[in-house]
């Protein structure tokens, strides 16, 4: 029996032309979501493009990169020398980080104010001492620390005086781990062994003249992916105002599912929290010196990362782990860029 409907249709022309709809709005959505996710990673250019120009005016004045990580201290000064504890550079990868350093040249005056009404300082160690001191300051939002991919960097924890908000972007620390020692590539015959000076070193602020590969060949900030879910007391991917969290190293190839080294993993870091689903990462136990810590993005394909000459590069998952690692030096002597 044919059906006809009050403007003329049949119920079966009205069905197809529903299907038609629903067949065009399924093979629409993919590209706006393709066009929200272009318009992400251009915001995410832009952040690691702000950042680099906060760091080059922080050069201007000071005529070095930032201090990577100091000894908690009250002075108030960006430009303060840390007072080192002892000879050992990497005991101090739990004090403040290069973070709190930039404020100053990236508009960032009110949070400085924020800090020091806290009797926080800028070096206080507000990365993961608890108490009141500094809580605000800890969990302050500073939009262009965080990758809208990845929508959201707070570091929760159930112990309220933990809280903090992580960031997307973290200094590069070289091509093997944290204390930037020579390591041995796997399985390489003759053994290839990688000595990597980084544009970072912990208590040891470098000029940009340090970087003799050349500023367009040499990395100093690519993304990494803090968790946004909760943990006990002490995580530290993203957690950047922390020397334990603001950096990484190019040991491992861009969004690598495995083989991360993580302080304190066993007791604070649950299972499935580093990287975007579907490359997550996985991590052993380690001490601050010798974490290697992967860069990774919610990026489809690979992850942003930022130049010496503060230039941005969309960098592959794929590329060459050779060239990957010959970006993170400052001399190594490598001709290879990205």
């Amino acid at each position: 029996m044919k059906i006809t409907l009050r403007f003329g249709f049949t119920l079966v022309e009205l069905l197809v032309v529903i299907a038609i709809i629903g067949v065009l709005i399924a093979l629409l959505l993919p590209a706006v979501q393709a066009a929200r996710e272009a318009a992400r990673r251009m915001q995410c250019t832009n952040n690691l493009k702000q950042l680099g120009l906060a760091t080059h005016n922080y050069l201007d004045t000071a005529k070095t990169l930032p201090y990577y990580c100091s000894p908690a201290s009250t002075s108030n000064n960006p430009l303060h020398a840390p007072t080192a504890t002892n000879q050992n550079d990497h005991y101090v990868f739990g004090g403040p980080s290069w973070v709190p350093r930039i404020w100053l040249y990236s508009e960032q005056n009110a949070l400085v104010d924020q800090a020091i009404s806290e009797s926080a300082g800028f070096w206080q160690n507000t990365g993961w001492t608890s108490g009141a001191a500094g809580l605000t300051y800890r969990t302050a939002e500073v939009n262009f620390l965080v990758c809208p991919t990845h929508g959201g960097g707070m570091l929760t924890a159930s112990n309220t005086n933990y809280r903090r908000l992580g960031g997307c972007y973290a200094a590069n620390l070289g091509a093997t781990d944290y204390d930037q020692n020579e390591m041995t590539i796997p399985g390489s015959s003759p053994a290839q062994t990688i000595k990597c000076t980084a544009p970072w070193k912990c208590q040891k602020a470098k000029p940009l003249s340090s970087i003799a590969d050349g500023t367009s060949n040499t990395l100093l900030f690519a993304e990494v992916t803090p968790p946004q879910g909760d943990y006990a007391n002490d995580c530290f991917v993203g957690d950047i105002r922390n020397g334990l969290g603001a950096g990484f190293t190019a040991w491992l190839s861009p969004n690598n599912k495995g083989g991360d080294v993580m302080f304190n993993v066993s007791s604070n870091y649950p299972s499935g929290l580093i990287g975007a689903p579907g490359k997550r990462g996985s991590a052993t136990e380690g001490n601050p010196v010798n974490q290697i810590i992967a860069a990774r993005s919610y990026h489809t394909g690979g992850i942003n990362a930022g130049l010496a000459d503060g230039s941005v590069q969309f960098v592959s998952d794929t590329i060459n782990i050779d060239h990957w690692r010959a970006a993170a030096t400052a001399d190594g002597g490598e001709a290879a860029g990205l």
